[in-house]
């Protein structure tokens, strides 16, 4: 009998051991909770969290000294009954005590941040931990928002950012931005705090060390973010202490950084006059020139503009839409989905590389990054094309009525304005003015003008295209593909091809560059991350895409196959689907159709020059197999004969009349119907046995 009891006691002691496991597992999840709240009470101490510590320390040893169960024989004697009896109220009490300290510290918590009511027990303060911080009326407001926010101001102090938020305990569309900010900076995604500033963004914030390797990269690739917002409040923080008394927008008094001509901007019904000297002043533009653009844009208002596109967000007809930043959030989510760009703001900035620009200064919804960014491109315009044709081109509307009324409405402000003397107001610089027919982008200092690039007869060529052709041949490199191609600044058929195929690995939708490499489009290339989720998924699944890119340039070095005195037109032997009598049997009356020999290879076999010679002609386009099956078609004049190669569905970087020697690259067959296939033609002699086929 008594064997029995002491068995029973010893399987309930084993369920208590495991009952008390799990409280234990509980209550140290709890305590790392409470050890990541940004601000705890004075009423809990590092000493109290040490006692609670040590207390569940002292649990955790009994536990692992439980006795071990009489079935696995793992002790020679078994305890009495008493013994049972005190392990298991010592259990209890040790228990208890846990419980108790738990209860206390919550209770003060709940008390510090008025997570409820007086009754409201253990559960209050959690809620209050855990709450996501978002804009609302009336405002957050707590001592968790106060902590918060000077975790942002030291985290500003260490990067050497001159911002710092006001520490209310107030949670506002400052904090709001601050947290953006830094986010970034931290190489977080957007999507992080998009639905509001969660408590585990706010652990990131307060210790980096806890990122993803992934966010850390992201990090690294941002510096050039941070040292813009470095600068940003450097210049910020000057201004301010040159002039306390200045506001950005407020404008009332001579004492702003405008001084008496910002006074004067306001006095003739204009608005954000000292973000209108202080652009105007930076990129050397007259101010009677911003005053007039913006007055014919928004007439001096922070709205939408009303083009015809699919984007719902814009002013309706006859009606005007305030930009607010929700708004232009969801501008942006409709815009990313191909709806079309609308004009945003005083400067009514249209294209997306200049939105995104303003969105990477702080947000193209606020006024003054609006204007700088706006009078930034208006300077590069006329310093590229001159005064008229530059303002005509900010617009971007046919003919010139656009600038015949801003140079109009410029004369206007310029009488307003008369008198107000200052360093903003005066004549335009004009730098020298670059020879037409050059090529190269219009550009502020240090600025490149935003422009699109395309398969012209005269190739674009510049800086910013051997950019692009930098970062293709990095983008390649980083995803392992033996790709490479010229960075000669030339903008021709194999950087389109090689942007397009990392656009599609990258899960860009064909819209996106079908009717050119936009900025835009260069800018998620040269930053994957700013890509929207479903870019991310369609990216996802297209690994297969990449997997076929790196197989088929991972051929690198291929060797040439001689035939007598020329070169076998194919880096791999091909099966003779039939030559000349096959194709004179059915005459086109030309020699590239009739003279020919159709060999069957793999897609994507090297096509090579079978001679040295001279290209003469290029011609036909690869759409993917549908809308033009020929493919590309190369003509090599080698002197005794001429050779025409077609159905390629990529080619290289050619030119005609370039020099070309036997075994040199070509492309890359693949192209035309049913079987896939290279066709090539002799001007002269029969291919099939030149190449001996």
């Amino acid at each position: 009998m008594a064997s029995d009891t002491t068995g029973r006691l010893f399987t309930e002691l084993e369920h208590m051991d495991e009952r008390e496991a799990q409280i234990h597992a509980a209550l140290l999840r709890r305590l790392e909770a409470l050890e990541q709240v940004e601000l705890r009470s004075r009423s809990v101490t590092v000493g109290d969290l040490d006692a609670l510590r040590t207390a569940l320390d002292d649990l955790r040893a009994k536990v692992a000294t439980a006795p071990p169960s009489v079935a696995n024989g793992a002790s020679a004697t078994a305890p009495t009954f008493e013994q049972l009896e005190a392990r298991i109220r010592e259990h209890d009490a040790a228990a208890k005590h846990v419980r108790g300290l738990l209860a206390e510290r919550l209770h003060a918590h709940a008390a510090v941040h008025g997570g409820g009511d007086a009754g409201g027990g253990q559960h209050a303060p959690v809620a209050a931990e855990a709450r996501t911080f978002k804009l609302q009326r009336p405002p957050m407001q707590g001592a968790d928002v106060r902590a918060f926010q000077r975790l942002l101001n030291r985290r500003f102090a260490a990067w050497g950012i001159a911002r710092r938020i006001a520490e209310s305990g107030i949670y506002g569309q400052s904090t709001r931005d601050a947290a953006a900010q830094v986010a970034l900076c931290l190489g977080l995604l957007s999507t992080d705090y998009e639905h509001g500033i969660t408590p585990k963004l706010r652990v990131l914030i307060r210790t980096p060390s806890r990122r993803t390797a992934r966010q850390v990269q992201r990090a690294h690739e941002r510096r050039g973010y941070r040292d813009r917002l470095r600068a940003q409040y450097a210049a910020r923080h000057a201004a301010s202490a040159a002039h306390p008394a200045a506001s950005s927008n407020a404008g009332g008094s001579g004492s702003a950084p405008g001084g008496a001509i910002a006074a004067a901007i306001r006095a003739h019904g204009g608005r954000y006059e000292n973000d209108i000297v202080r652009a105007a002043k930076r990129f050397r533009v007259p101010v009677s020139l911003v005053c007039a653009v913006i007055d014919v844009e928004s007439s001096f208002r922070n709205v939408f503009g009303h083009d015809t596109v699919r984007n719902p967000i814009k002013s309706p007809g006859g009606g005007i839409l305030a930009v607010t930043e929700q708004r232009y959030r969801a501008y942006l989510r409709h815009r990313r989905l191909g709806e079309g760009a609308q004009g945003v703001g005083p400067m009514q900035l249209t294209h997306p590389s200049l939105q995104d620009e303003a969105d990477a200064l702080g947000g193209c919804f606020r006024p003054a990054v609006n204007i700088h960014v706006g009078v930034r491109h208006l300077a590069a315009l006329i310093a590229e094309h001159g005064l008229k044709p530059g303002v005509q081109r900010y617009n971007g509307a046919k003919g010139d009525d656009y600038s015949t009324e801003v140079l109009r409405r410029r004369h206007t402000w310029d009488g307003r304005l008369r008198g107000a003397h200052g360093p903003a107001h005066g004549p335009a610089h004009r730098p020298a003015h670059r020879p037409a027919g050059t090529g190269a982008p219009a550009h502020a200092p240090g600025h490149p003008a935003p422009r699109t690039f395309k398969l012209m007869r005269t190739p674009m060529r510049g800086a910013d295209v051997r950019r692009l052709q930098r970062d293709l041949n990095a983008r390649f490199a980083a995803w392992g593909i033996g790709r490479r191609i010229a960075e000669d600044g030339r903008y021709g058929a194999q950087t389109q091809l090689a942007a397009h195929q990392v656009a599609i690995a990258l899960g860009i939708a064909t819209a996106a560059y079908e009717h050119g490499i936009t900025p835009a489009l260069r800018g998620l290339i040269r930053t994957p991350s700013r890509r929207t989720p479903r870019e991310l998924r369609r990216a996802k699944a297209r690994r297969g895409y990449r997997a076929k890119l790196r197989k088929r340039y991972d051929r690198a070095g291929v060797t040439a196959i001689r035939v007598g005195s020329l070169v076998y037109p194919l880096a791999v032997h091909g099966r003779d689907l039939g030559g000349v009598a096959a194709h004179k049997a059915r005459p086109f009356g030309n020699w590239q159709s009739d003279n020919a020999v159709d060999i069957a290879v793999p897609r994507g076999t090297a096509v090579l020059a079978v001679a040295d010679g001279t290209i003469t002609r290029l011609g036909g386009a690869w759409h993917g197999g549908s809308g033009n099956p020929d493919g590309f078609n190369v003509t090599l004049d080698a002197g005794a004969r001429r050779w025409f190669y077609t159905h390629l569905m990529e080619r290289v970087d050619l030119s005609v009349g370039q020099r070309v020697s036997a075994g040199q690259l070509l492309g890359r067959s693949g192209a035309g119907n049913g079987v896939d296939h290279l066709h090539i033609a002799s001007s002269a002699g029969d291919p099939e046995r030149l190449l001996r086929v």
